[in-house]
C-alpha cells in the first residue's frame, strides 16, 4: 500500500531560473531534489526547461521519491530512481489519455555507451564506488520501468 499522507509537511520550493537555484543545488546537473526530514520534507526545482527535463517531469520524479520514502524508506537506489524516472514521463494527452514509461533519450544514449551488468546484479550496482562501474547502473535504472509495464503498453485511458 502506497502511503500518500506524510507524517510531516512537504514544502515545494520553485526557483524562477537555474541560476537562482544554483546556490542551493547539491550538484551542477541537478534539476531538482527531494529531501526528507524529521520536521519537514522539501522538494526543490526550477521552472527553467533543461533539455528533456521540464518542470513537470522533475516534480513527478521528486514526488515519486516522496511516496517511496513514505512507503518503503529503505528502497534500493536502483528501484527508487528507476520508479522515479518511470513516473517522470507522466503526461496527459487529449484530456483523458495518461501516458508514462516513455523511453528517456538521455538514458537510451547512456545505455548504448555503458557496459551492461548481468541481469542478476542490478540490486548490487549502487554499492560500487568507481565512476566507471557506477555508470553501468543505468541499465538497472532503465530496466525498472519494464517491471511495471512492457514498452508497448505505455498508455491508459481514464
Amino acid at each position: 500500500n502506497i502511503t500518500f499522507n506524510t507524517p510531516v509537511p512537504t514544502t515545494v520550493i520553485v526557483f524562477k531560473s537555474d541560476s537562482s537555484f544554483a546556490p542551493f543545488k547539491p550538484g551542477p546537473n541537478v534539476a531538482g531534489y527531494f529531501q526528507s526530514g524529521q520536521d519537514v520534507n522539501y522538494i526543490t526545482l526550477t521552472t527553467e526547461v533543461r533539455g528533456q527535463q521540464d518542470p513537470f517531469s522533475v516534480i513527478f520524479h521528486e514526488y515519486t521519491h516522496l511516496l517511496i520514502n513514505n512507503t518503503f524508506p529503505r528502497a534500493p537506489v536502483w528501484f527508487n530512481e528507476g520508479l522515479a524516472e518511470y513516473y517522470s514521463t507522466f503526461s496527459i494527452t487529449d484530456d483523458q489519455k495518461v501516458v508514462m514509461g516513455i523511453p528517456i533519450v538521455s538514458h537510451v544514449l547512456r545505455l548504448r555507451e555503458s557496459e551492461m551488468l548481468p541481469s542478476s546484479s542490478p540490486a548490487s550496482c549502487w554499492k560500487r564506488t568507481r565512476p566507471a562501474t557506477r555508470s553501468a547502473c543505468v541499465n538497472a535504472l532503465a530496466s525498472a520501468p519494464f517491471t511495471i509495464t512492457s514498452p508497448c503498453d505505455t498508455s491508459v485511458t481514464v
